[in-house]
């Protein structure tokens, strides 16, 4: 059974991360994908081809939008990985601790702040 600390947050904060993740493997795999439909499996070759005149990057309209979904999917990673580990907020703290901020203004969570699980 899955517990949420606080069962009035949307459905976007609560699931909003993995759809990230999920997003970001779509969009991560979708060269690699072209890349072996194209050059291994040959269909649509040559006219299909990405790269052109021996450019070392994609210069056709296809292969450009492609490379440029490889890393839109690489942040999306990161992004949908730093929220769901919470990362952000705990670097966060640590730094208002290190910089000496007063009890009131640090308030680290812990799985003990969550309360006992419903029944």
């Amino acid at each position: 059974m899955i517990y949420f600390a606080n069962a009035n947050l949307t459905l976007w904060q609560k699931w909003g991360p993995v759809h990230l993740v999920a997003l970001a493997t779509v969009f991560s795999m979708a060269q690699p994908l072209a890349v072996l439909i194209i050059y291994v499996g040959e269909v649509g070759y040559p006219d299909s081809r990405m790269w052109k005149n021996g450019s070392w990057f994609p210069n056709t309209p296809h292969g450009v939008i492609l490379y440029l979904l490889k890393w839109i999917g690489m942040v999306l990673l990161m992004v949908g990985v730093v929220q769901i580990t919470g990362l952000h907020t705990k670097i966060r703290q640590k730094w208002l601790v290190l910089r000496g901020a007063s009890a009131d203004e640090v308030h680290i969570v812990t799985t003990s702040d969550a309360g006992p699980p419903p029944s």
